[in-house]
């Protein structure tokens, strides 16, 4: 029981690491754009990929804690406390994803109101 429960609390805790990693990338990447430097090359389409792979894991994660919790091997106590977690996590997901693509919006709007006023 002890080892199976350690190992659900490792990985959310590596997918909390993984979130603030991609939250520091995602703001450099921002800040970049916005100064108009050259942002490494692929750099979205990584960041776009690390998400993928990070709410892969977020489901996997979803699916143990249900088996752990059809088996017997956590409280409904325990569980809902690690819903609550998880939940945390998928929020934390769905801002960075708004965060990239809010960027792109932005970049959008005000890189065509600038060729605009070039033009002119």
């Amino acid at each position: 029981m002890g080892e199976r429960v350690d190992q659900w609390v490792l990985q959310y805790e590596s997918l909390g690491k993984k979130c603030d990693e991609l939250f520091s990338e995602i703001n450099q990447r921002n800040r970049m754009k916005r100064a108009n430097i050259q942002a490494q090359r692929g750099g979205r389409g990584v960041i776009v990929r690390r998400l993928k792979d990070l709410n892969e894991q977020i489901a996997q994660l979803s699916d143990d804690l249900e088996r752990d919790c059809s088996a017997g091997r956590i409280t409904m106590k325990e569980f809902h406390k690690r819903q609550d977690c998880l939940e945390a996590v998928i929020s934390r997901h769905d801002r960075l994803q708004t965060m990239l693509g809010r960027d792109d919006e932005r970049q959008q709007l005000f890189g065509g109101l600038g060729e605009m006023m070039k033009d002119n």
